[in-house]
């Protein structure tokens, strides 16, 4: 492998034993998130819309994700293990901008706005 290249491997959740070869080692972060399933998207008319592809687009509205953590890594010819630790909710911060236009951050876990909007 090459210098500043490295493997990790997953344990449990959907992506047990998935393995990604030359990742940058700069990369590595404590937490990865995985998208799980189906994701609900607003649409213009206020309607709501099940995805069960693709990515979240710019009208996202709420996804699960996976939670995978970095574990202590026992050698360097070891990979790096990421070890699922449970899945979490996300939904979209409630608040209207100025502009009209509903926020796209994320919402604080348990709350309805992002940390940005939540009201004292």
């Amino acid at each position: 492998m090459s210098k500043g290249k490295t493997t990790i491997k997953f344990t449990g959740g959907s992506l047990a034993g998935h393995v990604e070869e030359n990742v940058n080692t700069r990369l590595l972060a404590p937490r990865i998130e995985n998208q799980t399933g189906v994701w609900i998207r607003e649409n213009d008319d206020g309607s709501a819309q099940i995805m069960s592809h693709g990515q979240p687009d710019s009208n996202w509205n709420y996804f699960k994700v996976e939670i995978y953590e970095k574990q202590e890594r026992l050698s360097e010819q070891e990979p790096f293990i990421y070890k699922f630790v449970g899945q979490e909710e996300v939904s979209r911060c409630e608040t209207t901008t100025k502009q009209g236009a509903r926020c796209k951050n994320r919402a604080v876990k348990e709350q309805d706005n992002c940390s940005r909007h939540i009201k004292d």
